[in-house]
């Protein structure tokens, strides 16, 4: 039987595991996490439109976020990319408004190191986790379904403590995955490298500190 949606692909893990003991959709969300947690694939990447809130340095990642790839401000219809950082070395300026220059991820929001002084427009490209009992089938279902089958039964057969079983399985399952990931890394392979963001963009060089500054909206609209 074909395997093209999440009730076959559940029916098949039961064929192949020569039982359903009611865990194998657990068996299936597992291997999925171990998908998501190890997958890079252009069809696993997707573009949200922002806006950042006057007044404040956060806005709420998307419900099925996994992690952050790029973020673009797009005022003005130009597109220039912000600058990732951790955490812990986000510059932080809490009291001031200003145009956000740096931002980074913290717990379920993007962080950025200035209080925004406006609405700005951005572009976010994050990496979304596969949910496939919610969207019942994907492009990894559709292309390589035996990487969904044999993470399951890896999974079946960590469960009912068959280490011959789940040796086999994974290696059928890495196998699998690495297959995918060499048709996903193909469709990189043209790629050019890009110049550090604050190289370009709407900048001004600072001659005391060697570093950057961006203007402001408010500024921009004055200048021109």
């Amino acid at each position: 039987m074909a395997i093209v949606d999440y009730s076959t692909l559940l029916t098949a893990v039961a064929d192949y595991h020569h039982r359903d003991d009611g865990r194998i959709p657990d068996h299936v969300h597992f291997a999925e996490k171990r998908i998501n947690s190890s997958l890079f694939s252009r069809l696993g990447e997707t573009e949200v439109n922002l806006t950042t809130t006057p007044g404040s340095r956060y806005i709420t990642l998307p419900a099925d976020y996994l992690e952050p790839l790029a973020l673009w401000m797009t005022e003005y219809g130009n597109r220039t990319e912000m600058v990732f950082t951790t955490p812990e070395n986000l510059p932080l300026y809490p009291l001031t408004r200003g145009l956000p220059r740096y931002y980074t991820v913290d717990q379920g929001k993007l962080a950025f190191d200035y209080l925004a002084d406006a609405e700005y427009s951005m572009q976010f490209r994050y990496k979304l986790g596969y949910d496939i009992a919610t969207t019942i089938t994907n492009h990894v279902l559709n292309q390589f379904p035996q990487c969904y089958l044999y993470g399951a039964l890896r999974e079946a057969c960590v469960l009912s403590e068959d280490d011959a079983g789940a040796q086999k399985y994974e290696a059928l399952f890495q196998q699998a995955l690495e297959e995918l990931q060499k048709i996903e890394r193909g469709n990189r392979k043209l790629a050019t490298l890009a110049c550090d963001p604050a190289l370009t963009g709407n900048t001004r060089s600072n001659i005391f500190t060697g570093g950057f500054q961006w203007r402001s909206k408010q500024a921009r609209t004055s200048i021109a």
